[in-house]
C-alpha cells in the first residue's frame, strides 16, 4: 500500500543517514567533534568581549580605549594566536584542543602551514580577516537600519541602500552554505564540512599519534632554550585551562542574561503609575497612541526619563531637535530611548 511504500522509503532514508554517520573515513572527526570546534571557536568572541566590556565598565578611564578597538585588539591578538597554533600543530586554537588537524588535499609537507607560505596567509585570511570584515559589515548594517527606521529606506544613500539591502542576503548565504555543508559532511557526501575548506582545499583530520610526536619533536628543536621551552609549554598546556574559562564565561554571560529574563516573565505585570503631573507639554492620549503624531505608536520607544512611550522615528526627531521629552519637558539624550521589540 501507499502507507507501506511511504515506510519503506523513510525507513532506507533512515537506513543511509546513520549508515553515512557511522561510515566515514577512520581519519575524519565525526560531525559531532566538527560541530563541537566550531561552537569553541564561536564563543571565543563574545566571551572575551564580555570581559573587556565588565572591565570596561568598572574602570572605563583604564579599559574603556580596549572596549572601543576590541574587534582590531582582538583580531590581532587572534592572528598571533592562531599563527601560532597553525605553525605548530596544522591546527586552529579550537581545532587543537579537540586534537584534530589539518592537511591540504594533494600536498604531503608536514609543515605546510609554516609562517610565509601561501597557505598559510589564504587560512588566516579566513580565520582572522573574513570574520573582521563581517563583524564590521553588522556593525555598518545596524548603522544604516537605524537611520532607516528614523526617516524611511529611499531617503538613505545609494550606498546606504545598498548596505541595507545586501546584510541580509550576504548573512543568509553565508549561514546557508555552512549548514549545507555540515548536513552533506554528516550524511558522508562530502570530505569537507564547511566552505571555507572547501575554498582553501582543506581537510579535518583526527591528530594520530605519530603526528603528536613529529609535533613535540618541532617544538623541541625550535625550544633553543629552557626559557623559551617553559613558555611554550605553559601557553600550549594552558590552553585546556583557557577554554573552560572561555566557555565557562560565555555560559555565564547567557544564563545570567536567561535568568534575568525569566524573572522578569514569572512576575506579575505591575500596575502602570499615577500620572503625578499637573500639566504636561502636550496631550497625553490614551491606549497605543503616541502623544507626537496621535498615531497608533509604530516601533514603541520608552523615554527613560519619564516613561512615556512615543513611535520610534517621532521621539528621535524630537529628542534629536530639543534635547528634552515631549511630555515632560525632562532633559533628554538619544541614549535614553528604549526600544521595545
Amino acid at each position: 500500500s501507499c502507507c507501506e511504500h511511504s515506510n519503506v522509503d523513510m525507513g532506507e532514508l533512515g537506513n543511509e543517514v546513520s549508515t553515512a554517520l557511522t561510515s566515514h573515513d577512520a581519519n575524519l572527526p565525526s560531525p559531532f567533534e566538527v560541530l563541537a570546534q566550531d561552537n569553541l571557536n564561536d564563543s571565543v568572541d563574545p566571551a572575551i568581549k564580555y570581559i573587556v566590556k565588565v572591565l570596561a565598565q568598572n574602570s572605563p578611564h583604564r579599559f574603556g580605549w580596549c572596549y572601543v578597538w576590541f574587534d582590531e585588539l582582538f583580531a590581532a591578538v587572534k592572528l598571533l594566536i592562531q599563527q601560532h597554533f597553525l605553525s605548530n600543530y596544522n591546527s586552529t586554537f579550537a581545532e587543537y584542543y579537540y586534537e584534530l588537524q589539518r592537511k591540504v588535499v594533494g600536498k604531503s609537507n608536514a609543515n605546510i602551514f609554516r609562517f610565509g607560505t601561501k597557505i598559510s596567509f589564504k587560512t588566516l585570511a579566513v580565520l582572522v580577516l573574513l570574520p573582521y570584515i563581517m563583524t564590521k559589515f553588522k556593525s555598518l548594517y545596524l548603522s544604516v537600519k537605524e537611520e532607516a527606521d528614523v526617516s524611511t529606506v529611499k531617503s538613505l544613500s545609494k550606498l546606504k541602500r545598498a548596505i541595507y539591502y545586501a546584510y541580509p542576503l550576504v548573512h543568509m548565504s553565508w549561514h546557508t552554505s555552512v549548514l549545507y555543508y555540515n548536513f552533506m559532511f554528516a550524511i558522508g557526501k562530502t570530505q569537507f564540512h564547511s566552505p571555507f575548506y572547501k575554498l582553501l582545499n582543506t581537510k579535518l583530520f583526527v591528530k594520530s599519534p605519530l603526528d603528536s610526536l613529529y609535533n613535540e619533536n618541532i617544538i623541541y628543536l625550535f625550544s633553543a632554550t629552557g626559557i623559551t621551552k617553559l613558555c611554550t609549554q605553559l601557553m600550549t598546556g594552558g590552553v585546556h585551562v583557557g577554554v573552560f574559562a572561555l566557555q565557562f564565561v560565555d555560559w555565564w554571560y547567557n544564563s545570567e542574561g536567561n535568568e534575568d529574563l525569566k524573572q522578569m516573565l514569572s512576575n506579575p505585570i505591575p500596575k502602570p503609575p499615577e500620572n503625578t503631573l499637573k500639566e504636561t507639554k502636550i496631550p497625553v492620549p490614551s491606549g497605543k497612541i503616541c502623544p507626537l503624531c496621535n498615531k497608533s505608536r509604530r516601533n514603541e520607544t520608552v523615554l527613560q526619563t519619564s516613561g512615556y512611550a512615543f513611535c520610534y522615528t517621532c521621539v528621535y526627531k524630537f529628542v534629536n531637535k530639543h534635547g528634552a521629552c515631549p511630555v515632560t519637558g525632562y532633559t533628554t539624550n538619544i541614549c535614553h530611548l528604549i526600544r521595545i521589540y
